[in-house]
């Protein structure tokens, strides 16, 4: 399955550089150097879901990579080494803690704030701004 998959991707992948090679050989040729023209000329041949060879390439793509995708069992990728609490687990191979994440989430936003006052606004101090006062225009 995974021969076929490669197969037609590649497939694919040349009928695409084929046909930008002809939307700039014409581009050059008829339209003076404005490739939009011929991309239109040429658009439903590698358009998806329209009757050609590359659309019909394409879903036979798709439909190899999902079978070989739903066919297969994968291990778990989280796996609980607490089962009391819930609060310590494998990820990936990797031991994570709950509390971890909630501290990394708590150094992400005072990162993303200090990036904010420093880089972005150079330390120009900006009035806060009424929250209550602002509303959401639904007329529009």
């Amino acid at each position: 399955m995974t021969l076929i998959t490669q197969t037609i991707s590649k497939l694919e992948y040349c009928m695409q550089l084929t046909f930008l090679v002809q939307i700039h050989t014409l581009a050059k040729a008829e339209h003076s150097n404005k490739q939009y023209p011929p991309c239109m000329q040429l658009q439903p041949f590698f358009t998806k879901r329209v009757p050609t060879t590359f659309n019909t390439l394409w879903t036979l793509q798709h439909k190899a990579s999902s079978t070989l995708v739903y066919s297969r069992t994968s291990m778990p990728r989280v796996w609980w080494t607490d089962k009391v609490n819930w609060s310590s687990m494998l990820y990936k191979g990797d031991q994570v803690y709950l509390d971890s994440i909630h501290n990394m989430f708590a150094k992400l936003e005072q990162d993303i704030w200090d990036n904010w006052k420093d880089n972005i606004l150079w330390g120009v101090c900006l009035d806060p701004i009424a929250l209550g006062d602002l509303t959401e225009d639904l007329t529009r």
